[in-house]
This record gives C-alpha cells, structure tokens and sequence, in this order.
C-alpha cells in the first residue's frame, strides 16, 4: 500500500536570491585601509504549499564603510558600518572583529 510522505503532500519552493554589488578599497597607510561599498540582494517570493510567504519578496541594499587596520602583527581589526538604502535592510548595522592568526 503506498503512504504519500509530508514532502510529497506539501509544496515548497524558496525564493531565489539575486546579490550585486561593487566597493572600493583605499590603503590610507601601509597598516590601514577604508572600504567603501554598496550591496544590494533581491528576494524573489517563495512559497509553501502554493501559497506565497509573506515577506520573502523584498529588496535589501546597504551602503558599507569599513576600515582595517594591522594593530600588532597577529592581531587585526576589521570594523564596518551599515546604512540601510531600502525598508526591507535594517537602518544601522555596526561589525567589528578582531582576526588573530596564530
């Protein structure tokens, strides 16, 4: 007898995601750089049981400056701030990370 699993009861197709984006990398010092950039990525819908999701067609786009800077010779500092071009992107997003190699 054969029983359909959920998978072939339910339909589900995730949007596919469409990034672009283009950033500019000044060396202000031989230990330091500034970054600039813009990033944007679009949502197509996606669906669940032939029902579009809501919320999963959006457009998220963001202007990017960065810096770098070698602090000791193991350790490095990576810092960005995030602005927010469209509704669907956050307003502010602030990463800082400390890479050390070993």
């Amino acid at each position: 007898m054969w029983q359909p699993t959920i998978n072939q009861c339910l339909s589900c197709a995730e949007g596919g995601l469409h990034p672009c984006g283009i950033q500019a990398v000044l060396a202000a010092s031989p230990d330091t750089s500034l970054r600039f950039g813009w990033n944007t990525t679009y949502q197509q819908k996606g669906e669940f049981n032939h029902t579009t999701l809501p919320g999963s067609d959006q457009t998220f786009s963001y202007l990017e400056l960065g810096v770098g800077s070698v602090l000791t010779s193991r350790l490095f500092l990576d810092a960005s701030l995030d602005v927010g071009l469209t509704r669907d992107t956050p307003d502010f997003q602030f990463t800082i990370s400390f890479p050390y190699r070993f």
